[in-house]
């Protein structure tokens, strides 16, 4: 969907289900693909924040960190990923400690990850801090599920919205679905 008519459908209802393929591949989801493995999960991040919350000044700081991408220049977006990851980057401004320490946690296990494995090299080039925080929690809960609802929480989507991946496989896949009133499609 394009994003003008997802902003509308957004701002028309709340109640709304967000079937995603899981296939993104380019981008930091290439890299946390290739060196951690999983699922990509760029596309899930950047549907969470379209439909996060922005009423407040700490809403937005949490969008503006969990959007964020790092520099394109490798040397840089690693020094500037520190930053970030030792809490001292200019992002952090306006997130409060509660957000702080849950965001903080994932990126670490994320960072603790990456250095578990000797034998790759993370390129933090254009990665995104979402990206990173999503894999995060997706590999200390070992679930996607769980990450998926740790992510609509800490970016405040509206309760009654779901977002649901669907993984791609080499095989042929069907989409379907169940309409609230019992109608499968």
């Amino acid at each position: 969907m394009l994003k003008k008519e997802f902003d509308l459908l957004v701002q028309s209802s709340i109640d709304v289900a967000h079937v995603l393929l899981v296939s993104d591949d380019g981008g930091s989801t290439a890299e946390i693909v290739r060196v951690l493995s999983g699922p990509a999960v760029g596309d899930i991040r950047s549907r969470f924040l379209r439909s996060s919350d922005q009423s407040t000044s700490e809403a937005l700081a949490v969008r503006k960190l969990l959007g964020y991408r790092l520099p394109i220049n490798p040397q840089r977006a690693k020094a500037e990923w520190y930053e970030i990851f030792e809490g001292d980057h200019s992002l952090w401004e306006g997130v409060s400690r509660p957000y702080r320490e849950t965001i903080l946690a994932f990126l670490v296990y994320f960072q603790n990850e990456i250095l578990q494995r000797p034998n790759e090299t993370f390129c933090f080039s254009n990665g995104s801090i979402g990206n990173f925080f999503f894999a995060g929690s997706r590999m200390f809960f070992q679930s996607s599920d769980a990450a998926i609802f740790l992510f609509s929480r800490v970016s405040d989507i509206p309760s009654e919205s779901l977002v649901l991946p669907v993984i791609s496989t080499n095989d042929r896949l069907t989409l379907g679905c169940e309409l609230w009133d019992g109608t499968i499609i």
